[in-house]
């Protein structure tokens, strides 16, 4: 039969935080603050050890997946001064791993031999602050959210790998149908992120809202340099397909907007900023050996989409100001190659590119300010 090594965790946090107070004749302060995180390891792993699936297919597979839905609203009104503000704090840092370890390993299948390791996380965000204040208000929000996941698949280069890839076909992480050996590393993230300021009094009324992403992600697939040379079957062999692959997926939306009303002053600021940073690599390590009846693919693939909305209104009779802004900095790398070193031999057809390409990105930022204020809207789109 088959042999089947699954390490799986899937974690959900659904969290409202809310704040509300009112006063007929003083001051009212309504301050609400949510902070949630997941951290997880996940690790399957076969190691020094003998492992045959004489008759099926073999799995070894770590599978993370991580969801954060959280409101948080601040809310106040009173004869005086009123603020209502909110503070979220989101994080996710998991790491998945799949391998096979030791140079003493033997891990063999009739039919197909996957090594897969894939983490998923979500983040749906909101917070919110408003203030009704009879002579000044304030509303506020402030919306942090962070991502930071390592995600890796990977075989020892001293460990003997190897698949008939007798059994029927599969569809790895990039949608391709193989047969045989494949070592699959896949990242998925989605992130709403949205951050609401309000704020109106007779006399001032000053209304914020600032949304902050950091991502920090790595998606890795290899074979890794040989850990000793005392097994004289080392490296990957397949009859059919040695299948090495790497994928990253990201779609953030950001959204930062404020509206600010009174009789005399109202200010109204608008932030969304985000830092990604992101590394997906497929690749044989240097001085490992794969070998297939078929084809070898090292592959990699990311796809980036980011919508970033700044938005600000003040309305007043006398003095009005706005101010949005929109700061996105990336830092990504989508690598495959042959290291130094490495043996790759194939019967059929070889895919392996040796050096850097580029990810798939899309990126919109869009700044609206609906009274007098400088703003931008940049749009740009790199493939």
């Amino acid at each position: 039969g088959s042999v089947s090594i699954l390490a799986k965790d899937e974690s959900t946090i659904n969290a409202l935080t809310g704040g509300v107070a009112i006063s007929g004749k003083g001051n009212a302060v309504g301050a609400a603050i949510g902070a949630n995180y997941i951290y997880n390891k996940v690790n399957a792993n076969s190691d020094k050890a003998t492992v045959k699936a004489l008759a099926g297919d073999l799995t070894l597979e770590a599978e993370e997946t991580a969801e954060i839905n959280a409101i948080t609203i601040g809310g106040a009104g009173g004869d005086g001064l009123s603020i209502g503000a909110s503070v979220s704090i989101n994080y996710i840092g998991n790491d998945a791993t799949a391998s096979i370890t030791g140079a003493t390993s033997n891990v063999m299948a009739h039919g197909n031999l996957r090594v897969i390791a894939q983490d998923t996380a979500t983040i749906i965000a909101i917070a919110g602050g408003l203030a009704i204040g009879g002579k000044t208000g304030v509303g506020a929000s402030v919306n942090n959210d962070v991502v930071k996941d390592t995600t890796k698949a990977y075989v020892d280069g001293g460990a003997a790998v190897s698949a008939d890839g007798a059994t029927s076909t599969f569809v790895d992480v990039l949608g391709d149908t193989r047969q045989g050996v494949s070592i699959e590393a896949n990242a998925s993230e989605t992130l709403v992120i949205v951050g609401v300021g309000g704020a109106f009094s007779k006399e001032g009324a000053g209304a914020g809202a600032l949304t902050l992403t950091i991502f920090d992600v790595t998606a890795k697939a290899y074979e890794d340099t040989p850990s000793a040379s005392t097994n004289p079957n080392a490296g990957i062999s397949s009859l059919k397909d040695v299948d090495i692959v790497a994928k990253g997926h990201l779609q953030l939306d950001g959204i930062a907007g404020a509206l600010a009303g009174a009789g005399n002053v109202a200010v109204g600021i608008g932030v969304d900023g985000g830092g990604i940073t992101r590394h997906i690599e497929a690749y044989v390590a240097p001085n490992a050996k794969a070998h297939a009846g078929n084809n070898v693919i090292v592959k990699a693939f990311a796809d980036l989409t980011q919508v970033s909305v700044s938005a600000a209104g003040a309305f007043s009779k006398s003095a009005a100001v706005t101010v949005t802004a929109g700061v996105a900095v990336l830092d990504l790398t989508t690598l495959a190659y042959i290291g130094n070193g490495a043996s790759v031999t194939s019967d059929g057809t070889c895919w392996c590119p040796r050096k850097k390409t580029r990810p798939r990105t899309r990126f919109r930022a869009m700044s609206r300010a609906p009274a007098p204020a400088r703003s931008a809207s940049p749009r740009a789109w790199r493939p």
